[in-house]
């Protein structure tokens, strides 16, 4: 009753009940041969003949519970085995405290009887038996078959977010990268810019090559805004030369 899966607990209960069934009928063969046997040779008493009666009816509840049990699995052919007619009519007297009105040749068959009984009965035990074990089976794999497809989405998504991961990691050290080698060429460039600028009469070609802008985020924003510093620097440079010549030439 604690399995989660209801349906092997299903059959875990049936097979249960039907093996209990087994085992009780098993007892009474026994103990309704001894008193048979006693009732035959007059030594049966009526404590003897009460207490295979409460025997009988313990096994009439067990038998209900398997047949219950069994019939709710719904599997078509699959069915506790009635009751011979001649062994019923000799179980019935044994219920009834009254061995005496079991007809003499259902006395003498009762063990035989009793025999035939049981081995229908442990056939579907022994069914019950292989169903549930399976059922155990199919859902064993099938609990292994969700547990790899959840350890595929698991290690997928995992693939996934790292993917995504060092793609936005490119987006932001890409530019990155290229702003700090931009600048560092204008930082290279720049003492020759001043050594031109200084040099009297000279109008230096000054240039520097611009940073480019493929993204409208904050490192864009501060790549054009690195340009914006290059342009005027390079502006007020160009004036400087130019206000330069014009004061050598007018000395």
């Amino acid at each position: 009753t604690t399995v989660r899966d209801r349906g092997l607990g299903t059959h875990v209960i049936a097979y249960t009940n039907t093996n209990r069934l087994l085992d009780h009928m098993k007892v009474e063969a026994q103990s309704g041969h001894i008193l048979i046997e006693d009732s035959n040779a007059g030594r049966d008493t009526e404590v003897d003949r009460r207490a295979v009666a409460v025997q009988m009816a313990q096994g009439t509840s067990v038998r209900t519970d398997a047949i219950r049990t069994v019939d709710d699995l719904g599997i078509e052919g699959l069915a506790i085995p009635e009751l011979t007619n001649s062994y019923q009519i000799a179980r019935d007297g044994l219920l009834q405290a009254a061995p005496n009105s079991i007809p003499v040749q259902y006395r003498t068959q009762w063990e035989d009887n009793a025999a035939s009984e049981n081995a229908r009965l442990l056939k579907v035990r022994d069914d019950l038996r292989d169903r549930a074990v399976a059922y155990g089976k199919s859902a064993e794999d099938a609990a292994t078959r969700s547990l790899l497809l959840t350890l595929a989405a698991a290690l997928a998504a995992v693939a996934v977010s790292v993917v995504i991961a060092l793609t936005v990691a490119r987006t932001i050290t890409e530019p990155l990268r290229r702003l700090t080698e931009a600048a560092g060429r204008v930082r290279d460039e720049l003492p020759r810019i001043v050594d031109e600028v200084a040099e009297p009469g000279k109008s230096p070609d000054i240039s520097v090559e611009k940073i480019e802008v493929t993204s409208q985020d904050e490192v864009g924003r501060l790549a054009a805004a690195f340009n914006e510093v290059n342009a005027v620097t390079l502006r007020v440079a160009r004036e400087q030369a130019l206000l330069r010549g014009s004061i050598a030439e007018m000395f």
